[in-house]
């Protein structure tokens, strides 16, 4: 069929091969459809159903480029198929069930009258949203048929829906949201996702209990303007039984503060979720006294675990030389500044970004590298504890003025150590890439040297301490440019070259 205008069915209008109206062609329905076995007839344009019956046992099918619009208070009876993956205006009249039929809604579905489905004869109707249904009337539209499946979104803007029928289904990978009311009188199975508002808003349901172990309750957090406006809620009129997961994302304007995301009228609450998805920094708790569950977020504090790295040149024991992230790629969670200084406890800790961090107090820490360009200053104690990996890592420069550099740690320099007064009570390698300038006189305690760079010599003799040992390997180039002394106080240290 082609061409533009209307067409009206006032009598009825029989279908014996499948017919596809254009989306020029305005179709009007005031009778009886019959719709023949194995055939369909879809409306491409725009079409109002005012009254009479569609019956099958073929299909009556809203193309993607249609538009189908339930008018008048009459009721729609139908005994055939409906499938929709264009738009259907949902505005009045019962839609009535008058066979073990089934309604797909694969695109909109608009329910802007308060009205209602209903099943003709016990056990009929199925209706099955694979795409969205969007409440927009403030009155009460009644899903009064035997099965809904949900595997799509329902949006509950305005009014109430409620759900009369033998089950819903809100199935994997669905949501029901919106800023009204869902009333499930009758079984409600929820093995998808319940996210209340539209960014955001307050959304109540009621009847049967909403959560099992496999469904979702998604919370979003925008601001601190309250319920509704600020951040999502979900009411109920009744108990509550908490189940399944939590997710809670917030945009990082949220203030500090306590928020209720759930709120009961009446009843009480009980059980916990299985799993909680929550932003750093926020805590939830469940408050049985008022029968409310809140989210907390406080300011983020650095843990002695997280990762750090260096954001400005600084002293190592002001936290404000640091950012912390409990991620090694810094991609979450970041803290900056940190709230507290690294230590041995920490999982990595990086001079990064051309900074210098000087040791200005005593400090025990693991897992260090300095990054190419950075400087790591050392004027007071510094021990290394002995962790995973190397335990100091230069890859720029190590400038030693003072301290102790000690610990069962190892020290290794790829990139510059200046080493001036420092006394060394732990194991010290120097790479093949290292180079290394000594003044001031030293003194090695513990530990050992292991030189396969380039070591210049140039004042301050070295004194040798308990079993110590200074070995210039096969890679090394020892030069001695001054009048200098390696001096024996104790023990039975030792020197070794098979270098230059």
């Amino acid at each position: 069929m082609s061409g533009t205008g209307s067409l009206t069915n006032n009598s009825a209008l029989n279908i014996n091969i499948s017919l596809s109206l254009p989306s020029t062609l305005a179709f009007v329905n005031n009778s009886t459809i019959n719709i023949g076995a194995l055939e369909t007839l879809t409306i491409n344009g725009n079409g109002t159903w005012n009254s009479g019956t569609i019956s099958g046992p073929g299909i009556f099918a809203v193309g993607a480029t249609g538009t189908l619009t339930l008018a008048t208070g009459s009721t729609k009876f139908f005994t055939a198929d409906i499938s929709n993956a264009g738009t259907i205006d949902w505005q009045d009249g019962i839609f009535r069930f008058e066979d073990f039929k089934t309604v797909t809604n694969s695109g909109t579905f608009l329910l802007s009258g308060n009205t209602s489905f209903q099943h003709g004869i016990p056990g009929a109707g199925i209706f099955t949203n694979n795409g969205t249904v969007t409440k927009t009337s403030s009155g009460n539209t009644d899903l009064d048929v035997i099965t809904v499946n949900n595997n799509g979104t329902f949006n509950c803007n305005a009014g109430t829906i409620s759900n009369n029928n033998d089950i819903f289904n809100n199935n994997p990978g669905s949501f029901i949201k919106g800023t009204a009311t869902f009333d499930n009188i009758n079984a409600f199975v929820n093995d998808g996702t319940i996210a209340p508002g539209n960014s955001p808003g307050i959304l109540t349901i009621n009847g049967q209990q909403p959560f099992s172990a496999n469904s979702t309750l998604q919370i979003e957090m925008l601001d601190g303007s309250g319920p509704g406006t600020g951040h999502d809620q979900l009411q109920r009129n009744g108990n509550l039984t908490l189940a399944g997961n939590i997710t809670v994302t917030a945009d990082p304007g949220v203030p500090n503060g306590t928020y209720t995301i759930i709120d009961l009228t009446s009843g009480d609450i009980s059980g916990t979720f299985d799993s909680e998805t929550l932003p750093p920094g926020y805590t939830l708790d469940i408050d049985l006294t008022n029968d409310e569950v809140k989210v907390t977020k406080a300011p983020l504090v650095s843990l002695s675990t997280h990762y750090f790295r260096s954001i400005v040149t600084g002293n190592w024991n002001d936290p404000g030389t640091w950012e912390s992230s409990p991620v090694s790629d810094f991609s979450s969670g970041i803290i900056n500044p940190a709230t507290l200084a690294p230590d041995d406890l920490s999982s990595g800790i990086t001079i990064w970004n051309t900074h210098n961090v000087t040791v200005t107090m005593p400090v025990t820490a693991d897992q260090i590298v300095v990054d190419a360009g950075s400087t790591l200053t050392q004027t007071n104690n510094l021990t290394l504890a002995n962790g995973a990996g190397d335990d100091l890592t230069v890859n720029g420069t190590m400038d030693w003025q003072g301290g102790i550099l000690s610990g069962s740690g190892l020290a290794k320099i790829n990139g510059t150590l200046t080493w001036g007064s420092g006394e060394l009570a732990a194991d010290l390698v120097t790479t093949a890439s290292a180079v290394t300038t000594k003044s001031v006189r030293s003194q090695i305690t513990a530990g050992s040297v292991s030189n396969g760079g380039a070591f210049t010599w140039t004042s301050g003799d070295i004194n040798f301490y308990n079993a110590t040992s200074f070995t210039n390997t096969a890679t090394g180039t020892f030069t001695i440019t001054g009048n200098n002394n390696f001096q024996q106080i104790s023990g039975t240290p030792s020197f070794t070259n098979a270098g230059t």
